[in-house]
């Protein structure tokens, strides 16, 4: 009797966002495989997999053809990765990208939804998840945020038309060759204003009682007073440009 041939065969892995085992071999760019879920269209990579696709030599000569992309669709739910089962880690991609990508922090492989790739890939963001995903990205996507938040907050407190006055203000001082002298001139006056015309609002009087706090890149007070804080301490430190670290 003849002895059978082996036949290869290629386990399904469980999909992290359908948690069932649907994920098929696929490819997310030519020369870089993928295992993609016949369910929800998401796929995973493995990080080996994906900075050896980055350091292939003939990657640039099979580039794919940007074509309509549809929205991706963002599963906000915890996932584990279909790697090493371990829980993935839910990172911010910034620069415009409203979702966000899961990465494994121990075996490096990233999952993304349906259409996150080709959407990545349309702003020239799929070959730069290895920075994505790193510290730094991710402290500047939050810093980013948290200004915006900050922005948003403002602008609702003293409306849209006196937050543009001040945005505009801000730009005309930022770029003024005397703004040192404008902005220790605006905070001396800003300074003298009394706490009982703050209207009551505690946190109105305590923002000018210690604007030391206005040194925080991510605080809540408003990027003028902030910009002339900065400005100030620079001038009183006779190195312009350069502001002081609050004590």
């Amino acid at each position: 009797m003849r002895p059978k041939s082996p036949i290869q065969f290629t386990p399904l892995m469980t999909c992290p966002a359908c948690r069932t085992p649907t994920l098929r071999p696929a490819e997310a760019e030519p020369l870089l495989p993928s295992r993609r879920c016949a369910t929800c269209g998401g796929q995973f990579i493995r990080g080996e997999q994906y900075h050896r696709w980055l350091e292939h030599p003939d990657r640039a000569a099979v580039a794919v053809k940007q074509d309509y992309v549809a929205d991706a669709t963002d599963s906000t739910r915890a996932k584990v990765c279909a790697e090493c089962g371990k829980l993935m880690r839910r990172l911010r991609v910034g620069q415009g990208v409203a979702f966000a990508i899961d990465r494994c922090g121990a075996c490096g492989g990233v999952w993304l939804d349906a259409n996150e790739w080709e959407s990545l890939r349309t702003v020239g963001l799929n070959d730069r998840l290895h920075f994505v995903v790193g510290d730094a990205w991710q402290a500047r996507v939050l810093k980013e945020e948290r200004d915006r938040a900050a922005r948003d907050r403002v602008a609702v407190s003293i409306g849209p038309e006196d937050f543009d006055e001040v945005e505009r203000v801000s730009a005309w001082i930022e770029h003024h060759p005397h703004r040192d002298e404008i902005a220790a001139y605006l905070l001396t006056r800003l300074r003298a204003v009394a706490p009982e015309r703050q209207h009551g609002n505690p946190r109105a009087v305590e923002r000018f009682n210690r604007p030391d706090r206005c040194v925080s890149p991510c605080g809540w007070r408003p990027r003028l007073v902030r910009a002339l804080l900065e400005a100030w301490q620079s001038s009183a430190t006779g190195r312009p440009g350069t502001p002081r670290r609050a004590g």
